[in-house]
This record gives structure tokens, C-alpha cells and sequence, in this order.
């Protein structure tokens, strides 16, 4: 079950209260779904997002239903019923019966403290591989985030990074996951992870600046060869990593410092675009 943050959420093409639900959703009845920051109301990246959620849908084979105008609707319709200017949106999707179905709502956010990004986060590794990684499913995602969630409180860590069946690091539950080493930036293959917003944009970042990465295995007994390692995502953005499993990283290295700088601008210049639409 979801917690709701604001005080409307929306079913279809519905506005509903949240004291209705007591401020919880049953999200399993939905298949896929997608997370969205939105900044003065503005939903950030949102194009990405839907490409995104459209990709999972075509893995899944029930792209056919799914119809972009409406889901846009949709997510304007809870941004102007609720007050909230802040904050991250989960949209949802379901394709069952013959009948389409699409929910939308906020969630509460933890976003990193500003003494997180100066001084880094604790991160550690943990065996879970993500079954069909490249699709955000709803049942598959809920099952990993209980037990990540217990695993974050027992040892007072900011993020888990997943490790699969052949002991290798592929992600963070809720994020990418990049390693920095002679001014290399380095993250799994492709096929092992759910390509992420901001690192599609980190990596844009790279072409442009004409800096080198690579996809590599990462193994866990290798972290201590890397100079730095940060995470990224809907919430952290960048976030440097302080230490992983007691192996202690870099948190001002300066290819971080600039990817933070880069991101920032590409973030504020897609709010300016879309301040016109919303």
C-alpha cells in the first residue's frame, strides 16, 4: 500500500479525496508506474517519463492501451487540485479485462539534506536481483521495497545497492548507480538496469563534455579500485557516496562536483520549458 501525500488524489479521470482511503493506496492493482518530481507545480521531465512508462508497456505487450493525452490530463488535473508546489507524483497504469485503468497521486519524498551532498551517504550492497529490470513493475518494486526498507533501518544506510545472482553490483533500489576511477565514469551494462531520468542526463552530460564512460561488471570485491561513487535519481539527483560497505570514496572529487553543476542547469533550463505548459 502507498501512503498519499496530498490531500487529492485521482482515478481515472476522477477527483477523489484522500480521507477517503485514510491516505493509502492499494497500488498493487496496477502493473506499471513511474515516479515524477515536480518543481513549482511543474511536472519535471515529464516527456521522458511517459517515453519511459511506454517502453515497459511494449515489454509487457499492452502498449496498445495506453493513451499519452490522457495520462497528461490526468497528472495536470492532481497538480491543480492539490497545493502541493513540491514534492514527488506516482503515476499509474493497468491493462486488465479489456479496460484501461490509471491512477496518479503524491508521495511523500525524502529528499537528501544538504549535509548529505556536502558530506556523502552510507550506502551498502545486498543479494537481490530485479526480475525484468527494464520494466517498472508495480508487484516486482513493492516486494523489493519492503525488504529494502527494513535493511535501510537496521543499518542506518541512505540507499541499497542490488547485487545479482552472479555477485555483481547492478543498482540502487531506488537509483542509478556510478563508480568514478582516473576520471572514468563507470556503471553496469545496460541490460541489468532500469535506465533512469537523470542518468539519461549524466550521460548526455559525458558526450557533450567529451568525457569518457564505460559500461563494466562491477564486483563487490573491486569497490576498494575506485576513487569515487555516487548515486542518482528522481530524489537524490547526484548524491556522492561517503562509504560503501566500510570501503570509503571521494565525495568532493571533482568530475562529481561538475556532473551536480551540469545536472542543476539541465534541471532548472527543463522547468523554464515546460513553466509554459503548466
Amino acid at each position: 500500500m502507498d501512503i498519499i501525500a496530498g490531500s487529492y488524489y485521482i482515478i481515472n479521470d476522477q477527483i477523489y479525496n484522500c480521507s477517503l482511503v485514510n491516505f493509502l493506496f492499494n497500488n498493487l492493482d496496477y502493473q506499471v508506474y513511474e515516479v515524477l518530481r515536480t518543481s513549482n507545480k511543474i511536472p519535471v521531465f515529464l516527456s521522458d517519463h511517459l517515453v519511459r512508462l511506454k517502453e515497459s508497456l511494449i515489454l509487457l505487450d499492452i502498449s496498445d492501451h495506453f493513451n499519452e493525452k490522457f495520462a497528461i490530463r490526468i497528472i495536470s488535473k492532481l497538480l491543480e487540485s492539490n497545493s502541493v508546489y513540491e514534492g514527488n507524483i506516482k503515476f499509474l497504469f493497468r491493462y486488465n479485462n479489456g479496460k484501461s485503468g490509471y491512477a496518479s497521486y503524491f508521495i511523500p519524498n525524502y529528499y537528501p539534506t544538504k549535509k548529505d551532498y556536502k558530506e556523502g551517504v552510507k550506502l551498502l550492497t545486498y543479494p537481490i536481483t530485479r526480475i525484468d529490470p527494464q520494466i517498472k513493475q508495480v508487484f516486482v518494486n513493492e516486494y523489493i521495497r519492503k525488504e529494502i526498507e527494513t535493511i535501510k533501518l537496521i543499518n542506518s544506510v541512505y540507499e541499497v545497492l542490488l547485487i545479482n545472482e552472479i555477485g555483481c553490483i547492478t543498482e540502487g533500489s531506488k537509483s542509478n548507480f556510478f563508480l568514478i576511477k582516473d576520471n572514468i565514469l563507470y556503471s553496469a551494462p545496460e541490460e541489468w538496469i532500469l535506465k533512469g531520468i537523470t542518468r539519461k542526463y549524466i550521460l548526455e552530460i559525458c558526450t557533450q563534455n567529451k568525457l569518457k564512460y564505460k559500461e563494466t561488471i562491477i564486483k563487490k570485491s573491486e569497490l576498494n579500485k575506485y576513487d569515487a561513487a555516487f548515486i542518482c535519481g528522481t530524489s537524490p539527483k547526484i548524491l556522492p557516496a561517503k562509504e560503501i560497505d566500510s570501503i570509503l570514496f571521494d565525495v568532493n572529487h571533482p568530475l562529481i562536483e561538475f556532473f551536480k553543476e551540469k545536472y542543476d542547469i539541465v534541471l532548472l533550463n527543463q522547468i523554464k520549458r515546460s513553466s509554459n505548459t503548466y
